[in-house]
């Protein structure tokens, strides 16, 4: 395993500098396209001073609304203005995701994990953790820690990438205990095999045929 992982650690700088030069996936233009759209459209998503101050049920609403929205499509999500101003907004506002997620729909609740994707670091982790703490409160589904735990790699990729980080292996553990079904994919975040998966998946997306 440690030489797969030092493997690991080589390809994904060769991933890092060839996703830098080729800029060419399809996640990136996509993300791309949304934020010149948001940021040079005649037309903001509000008139308010900032889009921060707009209520998240608000823009959830907007969100599902958006013809551009499909539920069994996340990355879909990244075409729509108001789903984009969730994001932007998570570092701020994820307290309130937090709170927000016993008292609307699984289907919302979703959307909020998908735009807590944007946190960084311990802000994400914290995130993660007040999930777990809602589900051990018996206030939301452990569906939704299954989510989080395994967006998809287009998304937040921090757990598979820093899998030994004290920090990150106890909430894998915590994670254990609450949806065992995934006691195997959560091993192999801990071990690491998913970050040589994660490096596969970045390479076969950026380099050319």
């Amino acid at each position: 395993m440690t030489g797969g992982l030092g493997k690991a650690k080589i390809l994904l700088f060769v991933d890092v500098v060839v996703t830098e030069v080729l800029c060419n996936t399809v996640i990136k233009m996509i993300r791309l396209l949304v934020s010149i759209v948001i940021i040079f459209s005649a037309h903001p998503v509000h008139s308010s001073d900032s889009v921060c101050d707009i209520p998240v049920s608000e823009l959830l609403i907007e969100t599902k609304e958006s013809h551009q929205y499909f539920e069994q499509i996340p990355s879909q999500l990244l075409l729509i203005k108001s789903f984009y101003a969730l994001q932007v907004c998570a570092p701020l506002q994820f307290e309130e995701y937090l709170a927000t997620l016993p008292s609307v729909s699984e289907e919302d609740a979703r959307i909020l994990i998908y735009a807590a994707q944007s946190l960084k670091g311990n802000t994400y982790l914290q995130f993660g953790n007040g999930i777990v703490a809602l589900i051990n409160e018996g206030k939301v589904s452990s569906r939704l820690l299954e989510q989080f735990i395994f967006p998809g790699y287009d998304w937040n990729t921090m757990l598979v990438e820093n899998f030994g980080d004290p920090k990150v292996v106890k909430l894998m553990n915590r994670a254990k205990k609450i949806i065992v079904s995934e006691t195997v994919a959560i091993d192999e975040i801990l071990t690491g095999e998913s970050l040589l998966n994660l490096v596969n998946h970045r390479l076969n997306q950026a380099l050319p045929n």
